[in-house]
């Protein structure tokens, strides 16, 4: 029996070879599910020159005028010292004004003994080394040639008040995201801000989704007596692509492998990789094993790697199946609902996103059970259980364990991961829990 951690290797390595690299546009990133295919270092700092944090006026902390200092003495005042005395007027301390600096715009160098009025994003003028707010001024931005302020001007004007420093977000080289890491809105915003208009990311796999067995139907189409509408289809392609896939079809398959080999056929030329769902057990009609036996058989042995059929220590989804058919890479998961969806969260969506066996492809955290009554569990498998996570750190288990009931794992917003080690669970055991909402 392998283990699960051996198998999300395999699936992982299986996946691995599949990928290829691509430069894609953020502007074209929205609403997709992108990893980064390597990492990515800032060309620039940002911001990328000193700049103002608020609405108000630039000046320097070290200006006499600032500061209050005593100026040399001088024959005669200069003009902006006239000014500056007649502006006391006003209720409080008042500079002389430069031209205003309006955001995106280029400042001329803060003269001694004046304010720069600047706006929010504002570079900051040479020579100025703190912002004071336009809600400490007397008269706002309601004067051409002077403005006077509600405060001190010496504690008013600290050194670096209200201003966003060269490279306080990102220093130029600084690594600004890591290989594997998805390209979130936020981080795409972050790469626009360091000048860059394209990001290295793993172009997403195009996948055939194939379900199997001539006991499903189409949902909508007529139902013999003996058949159920295929749930598998639908509820597959809807996870794999939540995983970044771009899903090539969705094909149904009966039992027969030469139905298997003609509509897979047809799709060949433009998949990557194929995800299957139902025909691995040990029945006399399943389609997958059918079908890898007829191609080897066919072959004379001379199909390269085949398919592997495994048997994984977890509940449910035990039975797996990977390699090559038809001749493409392939990943066979069981036929019930639930467990190819506990597959794909196990084995395929970490792969998909690149995401080391090493770690958690989910937010974990660790819950105490809640239980009317102990359970069973089984020995030396994994048992993944459909749950329901509490505020208060309690974990809830919705319906049993039985891989036909697709209702409970719908009304979960977690998975229940209980221990191959463990036979029996009992109301407040703690468990790992892996976050699916």
């Amino acid at each position: 029996m392998v283990t699960v951690s051996e198998y999300r290797r395999t699936i992982f390595d299986l996946v691995s070879r599949l990928r290829r690299s691509e430069e894609v546009p953020l502007a074209a990133s929205a609403g997709h599910v992108l990893v980064l295919a390597e990492d990515v270092h800032s060309p620039a700092d940002v911001p990328p020159f000193d700049n103002s944090q608020m609405d108000g006026f630039a000046v320097s902390s070290e200006d006499p005028a600032v500061t209050g200092a005593q100026a040399p003495a001088a024959p005669a005042q200069t003009a902006g010292d006239v000014r500056a005395a007649a502006d006391a007027s006003f209720g409080g301390p008042a500079l002389p004004l430069m031209p205003m600096v309006p955001a995106g715009r280029a400042p001329e160098p803060l003269r001694r003994r004046h304010a720069a009025p600047v706006m929010t994003g504002s570079r900051m003028p040479e020579g100025a080394d703190c912002v004071i707010p336009v809600e400490q001024t007397a008269d706002g931005f309601g004067r051409a040639d002077a403005v006077s302020f509600t405060e001190s001007l010496g504690e008013l004007a600290q050194p670096g008040r209200f201003v966003r420093r060269r490279g306080s977000d990102t220093a130029a080289g600084e690594r600004i995201a890591r290989a594997g890491e998805r390209l979130s809105p936020a981080l795409a915003g972050v790469l626009a801000s360091c000048g860059l208009a394209h990001a290295p990311v793993w172009a997403p796999l195009r996948i055939l989704v194939v379900s199997t067995g001539d006991e499903v139907v189409a949902p909508g189409a007529e139902r013999g007596e003996a058949q159920i509408f295929d749930a598998n289809g639908i509820a597959v392609t809807g996870a794999l692509m939540a995983a970044g896939a771009r899903i090539v079809a969705t094909l149904h398959v009966s039992d027969d492998p030469a139905d298997l080999f003609a509509q897979v056929g047809r799709w060949a030329a433009q998949t990557d990789l194929v995800v299957s769902m139902g025909g691995i057990s040990q029945g006399a009609r399943e389609v997958i094993r059918l079908a890898a036996a007829a191609e080897a058989e066919g072959s004379g042995g001379a199909v390269a790697g085949g398919m592997v059929f495994d048997a994984v220590g977890m509940q449910p989804g035990g039975p797996q199946a990977h390699g090559r058919l038809a001749g493409l890479p392939w990943i066979a998961l069981p036929g019930n609902p639930v467990s190819s969806l506990v597959s794909i969260e196990m084995f395929v969506r970490p792969a998909l996103l690149a995401v080391s066996p090493e770690r958690a492809p989910r937010p974990v955290a660790e819950a105490r059970l809640e239980l009317a009554a102990p359970q069973d569990s089984p020995p030396g498998k994994l048992q993944v259980r459909r749950a329901h996570l509490r505020p208060d750190a309690t974990v809830e288990l919705i319906s049993g364990p039985s891989s036909h009931l697709l209702g409970a794992y719908a009304r979960a917003d977690a998975l229940a991961l209980i221990g191959a080690e463990t036979t029996q669970i009992a109301d407040g055991d703690e468990v790992i829990v892996w976050s699916i909402a």
